[in-house]
């Protein structure tokens, strides 16, 4: 035994170094999600069908990263680890019988581009337990368009009132045929908002439209 233990305590070494952890102290989430979404985490968001119905969703959960250290056995330094935070809030439309969440995911890295962050929607019947992404943007650095997912409209008129500079993410309907466990109710085609004002306006895949009232 005394003959191996030299070679063992050696490879032990090799293993350790090897396999040392890297950390980076990550901040939590830190964007504004409320000053590009006023509605974000608001306790209710309430609507005006085209049916003339009003209907509200309201707030069920609130999630959001906290600062803490993220760690790698595969970085070479601190600099080669993102700190991926989130914020999410979920909602319960009750009377439609549908959940949405609102999420922003922001990733921080030292060596690539500094800050980006998406706001991406999520949706599902309420007796499901997954939750479905139909539609996403890229917020930060800038907002990117692809002029058919998600396009900027100059003006527009909801509700009465003209909006400028409105933007508008799509889901074609035909998409939504992958998601068979995903009513009517929670397909939506176009969500309208407005940076600095919130929620606009909804369209589900029957034509359904929701328009946000205070």
């Amino acid at each position: 035994m005394k003959i191996y233990l030299p070679f063992l305590l050696l490879v032990g070494l090799l293993y350790a170094g090897c396999n040392k952890q890297v950390c980076r102290d990550c901040p939590g989430f830190t964007y504004d999600a409320e000053g590009f979404l006023p509605d974000y985490g608001a306790e209710e968001i309430r609507f005006r069908t085209s049916d003339g119905d009003t209907t509200v969703f309201e707030r069920l959960r609130v999630q959001t990263s906290e600062p803490a250290p993220v760690c790698s056995v595969s970085a070479d330094e601190e600099r080669d680890i993102d700190c991926n935070e989130i914020s999410e809030v979920q909602y319960r439309n009750a009377a439609v019988g549908i959940d949405l969440t609102m999420n922003f995911n922001q990733v921080l890295s030292i060596r690539n581009t500094p800050e980006q962050t998406v706001l991406s929607f999520f949706w599902k019947d309420i007796t499901q337990s997954e939750f479905n992404r139909t539609h996403a943007v890229l917020v930060v650095p800038n907002i990117v368009l692809d002029g058919e997912l998600a396009l900027l409209r100059d003006s527009i008129t909801i509700g009465g009132q003209m909006y400028t500079d409105v933007l508008e993410l799509r889901q074609d309907a035909t998409a939504f045929a992958v998601l068979p466990f995903l009513s009517n109710s929670g397909r939506f085609t176009s969500i309208m908002l407005k940076e600095g004002v919130g929620l606009l306006r909804l369209q589900d895949v029957d034509g359904k439209v929701y328009v946000k009232i205070d």
